[in-house]
């Protein structure tokens, strides 16, 4: 503490001692011969011997006068009781501080106890302060702190956000964007939350109805293929079948699931050499099941069966005409 001020006084009773038996300091004290006690002064030594002694930054004058202890209290006599205390110097004066001169250090003569008072002039250079120069720097002295407390209380208030589970680094500006309002902060992330998942949803229902209006079009779009080519086509009976009977309509059949498996698998390719009809034949001997299968299992399609049977009809009626009958 003695460091953190340009001028610094220590004075007090400091109970150093002089290393010499009563006798011996007495009669030098009586010849005045000083320096022979300063010899054997515990202050003086310390701050010779001993390199980590605090008080050997502190100065202290020249001592040229009587040690001022230990007097019998009233009087100029030193202890005459049985333990005869050696006269010391206990109460001294330091000082540190480059400029400061000391102009006197002495003793006073009161005897009301068993020490004598010191006392010392100094001469002592101080600054003088510029007040505006002052508000200077004590205004950069307050922004400076307040810049390293902000750092700090940034600090810890991500390391909150982020054992939330708020890691982003896009979290740290919003942040400095919001002014370091946590609770601003905190609102915007739950409100960015809550939008990505509405946003997930939305998107999750919007890809389900794509997928679904799609394969509902394909579908629609198979079964407008397979009408158009039975209509704008002669379908090709069989040999054993009669036009004009009953099995036309299971002829019908056959070559409407054959176009209708054609349309699903693989694109009709033109004819340029009269091999259409052959090819067709083949693929339908591969794909010909009994007209049974075909008008009795249920459909995969959204048709209902009266969709279909008029459908089989129209089919019929335009490839073979209609039945003598008028059915």
């Amino acid at each position: 503490m003695a460091m953190d001020h340009e001028v610094c006084f220590l004075s007090g009773d400091l109970n150093y001692r002089i290393d010499v038996k009563f006798s011996e300091a007495v009669a030098r004290v009586q010849n005045q011969d000083w320096s022979y006690l300063h010899q054997y002064d515990q202050l003086l030594l310390q701050k010779i011997k001993n390199p980590q002694f605090v008080l050997r930054a502190f100065n202290e004058s020249e001592l040229r006068f009587a040690p001022t202890y230990k007097y019998d209290p009233g009087t100029d006599t030193y202890d005459t009781s049985s333990k005869h205390r050696t006269p010391a110097w206990c109460d001294r004066i330091l000082w540190r501080g480059r400029h400061v001169r000391q102009l006197f250090y002495k003793r006073n003569e009161c005897r009301v106890s068993d020490h004598r008072p010191i006392s010392g002039g100094f001469v002592v250079g101080v600054k003088r302060i510029d007040e505006a120069q002052r508000r200077v720097v004590e205004q950069q002295v307050k922004e400076g702190w307040l810049k390293v407390q902000e750092k700090e209380i940034r600090i810890k208030k991500m390391a909150w956000l982020r054992s939330w589970g708020w890691t982003d680094p896009s979290v740290e500006t919003i942040l400095d964007r919001e002014g370091g309002d946590l609770a601003q902060v905190v609102r915007i992330l739950l409100a960015a939350e809550a939008q990505h998942s509405v946003t997930a949803t939305t998107n999750n229902r919007a890809q389900h109805s794509v997928t679904a209006t799609t394969n509902n079009v394909g579908f629609a779009h198979t079964w407008s293929l397979m009408d158009s080519e039975i209509r704008n086509r002669k379908a090709v009976p069989d040999d054993d079948d009669d036009e004009s009977s009953t099995g036309g309509l299971s002829t019908a059949n056959k070559h409407h699931h054959h176009l209708a498996t054609s349309q699903m698998s693989t694109p009709l390719s033109p004819s340029t050499n009269g091999s259409t009809r052959d090819s067709e034949e083949e693929q339908e001997e591969h794909t010909r099941v009994p007209s049974d299968d075909l008008t009795t299992q249920p459909s995969s399609h959204t048709l209902t069966e009266t969709q279909k049977m008029s459908l089989e009809k129209e089919s019929v009626e335009t490839a073979y005409g209609k039945a003598p009958n008028g059915t």
